[in-house]
């Protein structure tokens, strides 16, 4: 196991292919960055990941766990996990059974928590009911 630090990514074939630098200096080109079923990323260049070389041969690099850690999302709580891109906009799903989706500005467009939805904000302040076509809703509020 290499760390590397991705210098391209190549995402248009039904494999995605990472190039990169060792800490050693050596470049690896075109190695397979095996991802979990149902969800894809495409790393920038200077993420950070792990390269693994399938039977210790030097021509089957395999890429893992490639994050960008100046682009990591931090100080979350135990138990939540966030599906963010390198612009800032985040999917946030907290371990206290909230969720929120932030803008790149970080501002919360939509936050979920306890059986309500709160549009805009980030949950402090002042929200009034949605008017629905039944009148005014019990669980969608949104920020004045």
């Amino acid at each position: 196991m290499i760390r590397i630090e991705i210098t391209s990514v190549r995402d248009d074939g039904d494999l995605q292919l990472i190039s990169g630098r060792t800490q050693a200096g050596e470049e690896i080109e075109d190695a397979v960055r095996i991802q979990g079923h149902g969800l894809t990323t495409h790393p920038p260049v200077g993420a950070i990941g792990i390269v693994v070389f399938l039977y210790g041969r030097r021509d089957m690099p395999s890429c893992i766990g490639i994050e960008d850690p100046s682009l990591r999302v931090k100080n979350q709580q135990a138990g939540g996990a966030t599906l963010y891109d390198h612009k800032g906009n985040a999917l946030r799903l907290s371990g206290d059974g909230g969720s929120a989706l932030v803008s790149e500005a970080g501002n919360t467009v939509v936050g979920a928590k306890a059986g309500q939805t709160r549009v805009g904000g980030d949950g402090s302040g002042s929200y009034v009911r949605v008017l629905t076509e039944s009148g005014p809703s019990s669980t969608v509020f949104a920020r004045l």
